[in-house]
């Protein structure tokens, strides 16, 4: 009862000290000014692939121009580049690092090595992974070293679809590595790290919601849909939103609550069918750092590069005049479709949408 009490009590200390910590970007914000690091950093690792989902922007045999995976060559991060730049992200304030890229991050040879490094920097540690290369011995290694969450992708309800939407028959795999994380993380009483069932809704697979859902039920995860993204060639994918569409997420979202399921569907909601489009806050909170050591603006930009860490130290890069012409442009909405993509197309809307209601007494005295 006393260990039971003190966690609490330190689960509350660090909920707060989380929250000041968040209210102190808030005031950045809100004053213009950079005076601390992106608060997550998103680091691709490397840009191999097990699956060719069919909406994927670099392995899609659909998506024709310059996504066209043909014409990429499959790299890595250097690690050597990789220690050094968790190393200076730490030294420049950021909080959290999320694992994530065009690939597939458990190709990665050096993953655990750069996780141990990111939690024994005393940084959050997310991973966005599809799923199919999560062992038990990997998943062991994960509650071990305490990564706060793991997203994966599963955006299919039967094998049929999933094969159909991937290219490749793993969706058994998948449930199962999943399950299996729910029963280690059961049998040592663990939270961590924390599930995320992540959905992309299209044509395909839309009807078979209500089966991740189930999913999401068994293995004590939370759901999160994200945007279709359309490139060229891919538009046939893209689902209609129209009342019949918003409907079925309300019956979806119902059965959510029903089964006690976490999710995002109002916020996915108000995504996709809100004419407002938030203020972008990509330059405050969030970056992102590509293999060649690129550091863009977004998830959702790779063509707005700031600086390369090869040649400037990520502070260098975070306080430069690049950057804070970015700040700038954002700020204004009729300049911010400069962006590689509109506006309505990122996927940064929910986290902006969040922020843009940031409100102090609900935060602390909710």
């Amino acid at each position: 009862m006393r260990s039971e009490s003190f966690r609490d009590k330190m689960n509350c200390v660090t909920w707060a000290i989380e929250k000041l910590d968040y209210a102190a970007y808030m005031l950045d914000i809100n004053l213009g000014k950079v005076r601390r690091g992106s608060f997550e950093a998103q680091l691709d690792l490397t840009n191999k692939c097990n699956l060719r989902c069919i909406y994927c922007p670099l392995y899609s045999e659909f998506v024709k121009g310059n996504f066209n995976h043909k014409k990429a060559s499959t790299r890595d991060l250097d690690i050597a580049l990789a220690k050094s730049i968790i190393s200076q992200l730490k030294m420049s304030g950021t909080k959290q690092i999320l694992i994530t890229g065009e690939g597939e991050p458990f190709l990665y040879k050096k993953m655990r090595e750069l996780i141990k490094q990111i939690k024994q920097e005393n940084l959050e540690c997310g991973i966005v992974t599809n799923g199919t290369l999560l062992t038990s011995d990997i998943s062991k290694f994960l509650i071990k070293n305490k990564v706060e969450k793991i997203i994966v992708s599963v955006n299919a309800g039967d094998s049929k679809k999933y094969k159909q939407a991937t290219g490749a028959d793993y969706f058994g795999v998948v449930t199962e590595n999943l399950k299996q994380l729910n029963a280690l993380k059961k049998r040592g009483k663990n939270e961590k790290p924390k599930v995320f069932i992540s959905f992309i809704p299209i044509k395909l697979n839309v009807q078979s919601l209500f089966d991740i859902i189930l999913l999401s039920k068994e293995v004590d995860a939370s759901l999160i849909l994200k945007k279709f993204i359309s490139f060229k060639g891919t538009e046939r994918f893209q689902i209609r939103y129209d009342k019949k569409f918003k409907n079925t997420l309300i019956k979806f979202e119902k059965q959510c609550r029903n089964l006690k399921v976490k999710n995002n569907i109002p916020a996915y909601i108000d995504e996709v069918y809100s004419a407002k489009i938030p203020f972008c806050y990509a330059g405050w909170l969030i970056t992102r750092i590509k293999i060649n050591g690129d550091v863009v603006v977004c998830c959702s930009n790779n063509n707005y590069v700031i600086g390369n860490l090869k040649k400037n130290s990520f502070k260098e890069i975070w306080y430069s005049e690049g950057y804070e012409q970015f700040r700038k442009l954002h700020r204004d909405y009729d300049k911010r479709v400069k962006c590689g993509f509109t506006c309505k197309k990122c996927q940064l809307h929910q986290i902006n949408k969040k922020v843009e209601s940031f409100d102090f007494k609900k935060i602390f005295f909710k």
